[in-house]
């Protein structure tokens, strides 16, 4: 997957989305700082998927997520469709 994220950056892609989940439902902090790192090295956005909104804990997956360097997070609050986690 590595050796896929560095072609698409290397051939033009704005940034990646990605969402690396540890098995208990938290932010895989080291793959997560390796992708963050590889898109920065290229000048390109980091940005988080919808994998956030399975955490227990959505607030404090956040904020690891911000001091990781993430551009963006995707997310629905929570809920199965953006519309239902609007609020």
């Amino acid at each position: 997957m590595l050796t896929d994220a560095k072609l698409l950056l290397e051939n033009g892609t704005d940034g990646l989305v990605f969402g690396f989940l540890n098995a208990d439902g938290t932010v895989d902090e080291q793959r997560t700082t390796e992708f963050v790192k590889l898109c920065k090295s290229h000048g390109k956005q980091a940005v988080f998927h919808r994998a956030i909104d399975v955490c227990e804990d959505i607030i404090c997956e956040v904020k690891k997520l911000e001091k990781l360097g993430i551009d963006r997070v995707l997310t629905s609050g929570g809920r199965p469709s953006s519309i239902e986690g609007a609020d």
